[in-house]
């Protein structure tokens, strides 16, 4: 059986600029949202403390 590659080599690398030119604002929207869940726990203490 003969597999035949989806993308060709030019799509490849216009996909894998796209990717890297991506990555740094990628890890920032992941960052964002890990602290965010941070901020939520941080609050949830809070509450239960001064409730």
């Amino acid at each position: 059986m003969v597999t035949v590659p989806i993308y060709d080599d030019k799509y490849r690398t216009r996909l894998d600029n796209a990717l890297a030119m991506n990555e740094p604002l990628s890890k920032a929207y992941y960052l964002k949202e890990q602290l965010r869940e941070i901020w939520v726990q941080v609050e949830k203490k809070m509450q239960k403390r001064y409730w």
